[in-house]
């Protein structure tokens, strides 16, 4: 009968421990180096404020204003005739 009840009292038992320690933790770190960039950091991106380089390239970013792209995508190459063969594997390339 004990055994039933734990497997059953484990879960609230666990978040009776996890959500007080979790708390404790986030109002430390709230209080020492806080939880959130500034407002200038968060518009700039934090890709460039942490390291220094966009995370996308230009082809794939977006105006986060308009939505259209910052720059525009070039033509899609043309797509192979055939298999493309890989050089040093003969029973692709056929010799």
């Amino acid at each position: 009968m004990f055994a039933s009840w734990m497997m059953f009292r484990k879960p609230d038992i666990s978040f009776a421990w996890a959500f007080p320690v979790s708390l404790v933790i986030f109002v430390i770190i709230r209080m020492t180096v806080g939880l959130r960039v500034s407002e200038a950091e968060e518009l700039q991106g934090l890709d460039i404020v942490e390291h220094g380089m966009h995370a996308y390239p230009p082809v794939f970013a977006a105006d986060g204003f308009t939505g259209s792209p910052l720059a525009p995508s070039p033509a899609a190459p043309a797509p192979a005739a055939g298999p493309v063969p890989i050089p040093g594997n003969a029973a692709i390339e056929g010799t």
